[in-house]
């Protein structure tokens, strides 16, 4: 058809010069001619041998392009194209037979489902009953609530990298869904309803919510974010259940004498450190803020006299022997172990995490809490790291420190990661530190308006701010709240707006 079409173009040869003759074409038809032919015995011979061909454009086996094209044309041609024209023979790809070859079929994996609308929009009552029925818990309760957040985490566990959704789920439901326990003082008041002492509890439903709540908080640990819903679990711990006389775990937190004869000294979680760190993170959701003024507002209303686990004091060294909690365990292990039989360490032993689960659920979670205010980045496991539920639990042992010191070691991944103690010291007091505060700012101690005046040298800001404004400016820091219009009304002075133009004195005035 080319030879033919330039034949009968009026002026063909001249435009290819003299090097194209008649005869030289008459050469090229005969060979495209012989060509053909060939192709046409090479297809004979393969419909012989009857050999596999796989269509690459739907992946389908076929015999060859002869069965595809028939004589009204190819395929390609019905939606108006000759796709054999541009690629000759490119439309199949012959192949060996491979039967008998296939490896076995692979069983269909299972994706559990993920249904997020389990969660209610409002929680109402507790959803608990002295009868102990689980399937008559309304939908709208707390205890529904928080098994389906564990059921839903424990699904996301399964999913792949799914930790920022499971966290986000976490921070849901115990911030915006959960209203948060009042403390004593608060609940005392006309008017303060609190959901969590608002119905009787059995020691079952004590014992499941315990254990429920350090499953999150397994998931919260292995997916490096700090835990928010840890004094839900002390609220329900010190609730007396109303379907046995005594709770010893209650009753030993209360720190309550068995014979009477000694006042009570009840023990508790102290919150210095985390109030401190509180004081300067940002936090701009509502929900957020109301959770962290409701958790230090409960915390500061227990009377504590011997604070158990304060790890965070002695910069997460871990040393033995943790007088608080110890203790607490020793009065536990009284009732199930005659005078605590000589075992060295009760509050890691046996007996004690077998015979009262409530218990361990409420130390695990502690210890999430608070190794996630360790403030060095160092010491957690690399960056990327993904962690699964089951690689969560933690494993407690006694064991000697780098000073030779008997210590608490924390593990988990069957101990193939140690959590801690630490080596050394673990970082500032601050998790974000702020220009705010007048120690930061004045490069000492400051908590006082006295304690600016022993301060022998305070910085200048390059010589933008004289002495007695920085000494202004530091005691106007050490006043809650009101330090704000002071602080403004400072800098608003014309030969102190010009000051402004300093970072740290920005960050000074955007963090107060």
């Amino acid at each position: 058809a080319a030879v033919k079409g330039i034949q009968d173009e009026d002026g063909a040869f001249d435009k290819f010069g003299d090097s194209m003759q008649e005869t030289r074409l008459q050469e090229a038809l005969g060979d495209v001619e012989r060509i053909e032919k060939l192709l046409a015995d090479a297809r004979k011979s393969e419909d012989s041998e009857d050999s596999l061909a796989v269509d690459l454009r739907t992946g389908t086996s076929r015999r060859h392009t002869a069965d595809i094209c028939t004589a009204g044309g190819c395929w390609g041609e019905q939606s108006g194209t000759s796709d054999w024209d541009k690629f000759p023979l490119f439309e199949c790809f012959v192949r060996q037979d491979i039967s008998g070859k296939e490896k076995g079929a692979k069983d269909v994996v299972h994706v559990p489902s993920l249904n997020f609308f389990d969660l209610p929009s409002k929680v109402t009552c507790l959803g608990t009953a002295i009868v102990g029925d689980d399937n008559s818990v309304s939908t709208s309760s707390a205890w529904h609530t928080i098994r389906c957040c564990d059921y839903l985490c424990a699904k996301m566990d399964n999913l792949g990298d799914m930790h920022f959704v499971k966290c986000a789920i976490i921070t849901h439901t115990f911030t915006s869904l959960l209203p948060l326990p009042l403390g004593p003082y608060s609940r005392s008041q006309e008017g303060e309803y609190d959901l969590w002492h608002s119905a009787p509890i059995t020691q079952k439903f004590q014992t499941d919510l315990c254990i429920t709540l350090q499953r999150i908080a397994t998931h919260y640990g292995v997916s490096a974010l700090s835990v928010v819903h840890m004094h839900v679990m002390d609220a329900v711990l010190r609730t007396e259940p109303a379907d046995i006389s005594t709770a010893p775990v209650a009753t030993a937190l209360r720190g309550e004498d068995p014979e009477g004869e000694k006042e009570p000294e009840p023990y508790g979680l102290g919150i210095d450190a985390l109030a401190k760190q509180l004081e300067t993170t940002d936090i701009t959701c509502p929900d957020l803020n109301i959770a962290r003024a409701r958790i230090l507002e409960y915390f500061s209303q227990l009377r504590v006299q011997r604070k158990i686990w304060p790890w965070e004091e002695g910069q997460f060294m871990m040393e033995f022997q943790d007088r608080g909690g110890e203790a607490l365990a020793k009065e536990l292990l009284r009732n199930v172990y005659s005078s605590g039989g000589g075992i060295r360490s009760p509050m890691t032993c046996e007996y004690v995490e077998s015979y009262y689960p409530e218990f361990r659920a409420w130390r695990d979670a502690v210890f999430w809490w608070k190794y996630f205010m360790i403030t060095n980045p160092d010491f957690f496991p690399r960056p990327g790291s993904k962690f699964k539920y089951s690689q969560g639990f933690l494993i407690w042992q006694l064991k000697q420190n780098c000073q030779g010191k008997p210590c608490y070691q924390v593990m988990m991944d069957q101990k193939r990661l140690k959590l801690l103690p630490t080596d050394e010291p673990c970082g500032s007091e601050s998790r974000f530190a702020s220009l705010a505060l007048p120690s930061e700012l004045a490069g000492t101690h400051v908590f006082t308006e006295d304690d600016v005046l022993h301060v022998p040298r305070l910085p200048s800001f390059d010589n933008l701010l004289s002495q007695s404004d920085v000494e202004l400016l530091v005691a106007y820091l050490t006043a809650p709240y009101i330090r704000i219009p002071m602080i403004l009304n400072f800098f608003a002075a014309d030969n102190r707006i010009h000051a402004l133009r300093n970072k740290d004195l920005q960050r000074c005035l955007q963090g107060a």
